[in-house]
């Protein structure tokens, strides 16, 4: 009975020319792996936009404010806050000076 056993010395060795396309397959490979399902999940978790959103709101004050015409000429802030939010009372302060800034420049709020 006679098994056919390699040894490890009879098994040709890679030179590094090999060893190194070898490297670089791998991480082509894997990085054509990466790229597909990255841009895959991002694709999948894009925002959807209504084809006509509303911009039509309502402030604190009970005033009808429409977003589009609000920001035809310049950027509109829209600003969300809560007494319970521990972030909105350290930026509050801040967009309370950009609404009093705003006001003197536009003449309303």
């Amino acid at each position: 009975m006679t098994t056919n056993t390699k040894n490890k010395k009879d098994t040709p060795k890679k030179t590094p020319k090999q060893k190194g396309l070898s490297i670089l397959k791998s991480v082509l490979i894997y990085g054509f792996i990466f790229f597909v399902i990255y841009n895959a999940v991002n694709w999948w978790r894009q925002p959807v936009m209504p084809a006509n959103p509303q911009l039509q709101l309502i402030d604190y004050k009970g005033h009808n404010i429409d977003l589009a015409a609000m920001s035809q000429d310049k950027p509109t802030l829209v600003y969300f806050w809560g007494t319970w939010c521990p972030i909105c009372s350290v930026t509050s302060p801040s967009i309370n000076e950009l609404a009093n800034e705003n006001i003197y420049t536009r003449g309303s709020f």
